[in-house]
């Protein structure tokens, strides 16, 4: 059996629904299957496209922001979060407030950007 330590879950931003419950109950389930075997998981937004709409670039601040209070004690080497994949597109100044609010909460997160 063939062991590479590292998981990438990709989440499609559509399936957030009205509250989002739901998504994050099968990410918890992820991060404790990971978390188990000793392997590091990496949670990223797939296909997330970023309007220049002020509210939705605030909602897209907004869904990092509460990720990463849920899983603030998460040790870093378990879980790292990839802000947009490489399909996904968000403007560099939404990409600074995003990083500035998932450290807020959780300095040490491990923090990608393909867009960078």
């Amino acid at each position: 059996m063939i062991h590479y330590g590292f998981v990438r879950l990709p989440v499609d931003y559509r399936s957030w629904g009205v509250d989002g419950e739901e998504i994050l109950t099968r990410i918890d389930n992820a991060v404790i299957a990971c978390c188990k075997r000793g392997l590091h998981l990496s949670l990223s937004l797939q296909e997330a496209l970023v309007p220049a709409d002020p509210g939705a670039q605030d909602i897209f601040v907004a869904v990092w922001e509460r990720i990463a209070l849920r899983y603030r004690y998460v040790p870093p080497t378990v879980l790292s979060f990839g802000l947009v994949d490489e399909i996904g597109q968000a403007p560099a100044p939404v990409i600074r407030r995003t990083v500035a609010a998932v450290l807020a909460v959780a300095p040490d997160r491990p923090l990608t950007n393909p867009q960078e």
